[in-house]
């Protein structure tokens, strides 16, 4: 999926749709469904692994969430309903504003880390993650060559100053003592 200037949206989709693996949970579910009825052990093991799938998903989207500060929305999850008749997150996102602050390298800069940071904030980034982190740091780095563009000419501009003024008092000095 293409990240480059988009937001972690589609990273995480994808990233949602890849995951397939499941924990278990230290705690038991409910025995029954929210209609009274007793679930099957086939049932109740689906749900233990909704349930581990639920804390890890929400875990994830709120590590990206908090690490994205200004730059991230709120978390956004795809649920599916068990045969509890409970809904469980398994899979979500989390938008982040990729793009760079124009002609402010040094604000792009700041920006870039929060998101590198942003998106490698979970346990255990998925490649899509990986993908936005390494957009963010190439987006860094391009900031970082404008802005040491940008300060070589200041430099250059107030060497040539210096040296204008310095010219201007010698011709001075030069014309002080071609007066005596």
């Amino acid at each position: 999926s293409n990240v480059a200037g988009g937001t972690l949206i589609a990273a995480q989709i994808a990233a949602s749709a890849e995951s397939g693996t499941v924990e278990k949970p230290a705690t038991d579910p409910k025995q029954s469904t929210t209609t009274g009825t007793e679930l099957t052990e086939q049932e109740r093991e689906q749900i233990k692994e909704l349930q581990a799938r639920d804390r890890e998903v929400r875990a994830h989207e709120q590590a990206h969430a908090t690490a994205g500060g200004q730059y991230a929305g709120a978390p956004e999850y795809e649920m599916e309903k068990g045969p509890d008749g409970r809904s469980y997150a398994v899979g979500g996102h989390v938008s982040i504003s990729t793009s760079p602050i124009a002609g402010d390298p040094e604000a792009t800069i700041a920006k870039m880390e929060i998101v590198k940071r942003a998106a490698l904030a979970p346990v255990e980034p998925s490649g899509a993650d990986r993908s936005v982190a390494a957009d963010a740091e190439s987006k860094r780095a391009d900031a970082r060559s404008e802005l040491n563009a940008i300060r070589a000419e200041e430099q250059k501009a107030a060497l040539e100053e210096s040296l204008g003024k310095s010219e201007a008092g010698d011709e001075a000095v030069r014309e002080s003592d071609s007066a005596r």
